[in-house]
């Protein structure tokens, strides 16, 4: 699927929301238009992502749909799917472009146990360590994390991961919300 494909997906997306709100002028949506670090994320990739975002954006303004209608770039980024060196360079081009993004993957076999390790904290998935989970998921300008917890040990991975950011980083790991599998009354 070609970014113009996303990019129409979500201005349609918006339209429908908006329209269907009705009178309800209150209620407001953000859309996370999102990849994934499996597939080619590069910085020419994410180069393409910040103009369909800031494409979609002024597409949104432009029919009046701001007021309810936001639109963030997101990633499912993952330790288990790709190496830091293949996920770096997108999260670069998106600080040095100024998006912002929402990061809405794992933490992937990161180390439940919070060590120094000489800054770089415990090991995870694919050669990833907890200081490099903290960067892409709230060090780097502009990201946010909304992590996948699917499992107990997903809950344990984030779990020591902000442990590391709260003990050793400037700034804390902070969560806008999750994702999870479970209904609301099995909690």
């Amino acid at each position: 699927m070609s970014t113009a494909q996303i990019e129409s997906y979500v201005e349609q997306f918006a339209y429908g929301y908006f329209q269907c709100t009705g009178s309800d002028s209150t209620t407001v949506a953000t859309i996370g238009v999102g990849t994934n670090s499996s597939l080619g994320v590069s910085g020419a990739f994410a180069q393409q992502w910040v103009d369909m975002i800031d494409a979609v954006r002024g597409w949104v303004s432009q029919n009046g749909y701001g007021s309810q209608v936001s639109v963030e770039a997101a990633d499912d980024i993952e330790p288990g799917f790709n190496p830091y060196s293949v996920v770096g360079p997108w999260v670069a081009q998106m600080s040095a472009d100024g998006m912002a993004y929402i990061d809405y993957g794992s933490a992937g076999g990161c180390n439940t146990t919070v060590s120094w390790n000489g800054g770089a904290g415990g090991s995870c998935n694919s050669g990833w360590d907890q200081d490099q989970l903290w960067w892409v998921s709230s060090g780097v300008g502009g990201a946010a994390a909304d992590p996948e917890i699917y499992y107990q040990g997903d809950a344990n991975d984030w779990a020591a991961a902000c442990l590391f950011d709260a003990s050793y980083e400037y700034t804390k790991l902070y969560f806008e919300g999750v994702l999870d599998e479970y209904p609301p009354d099995t909690l």
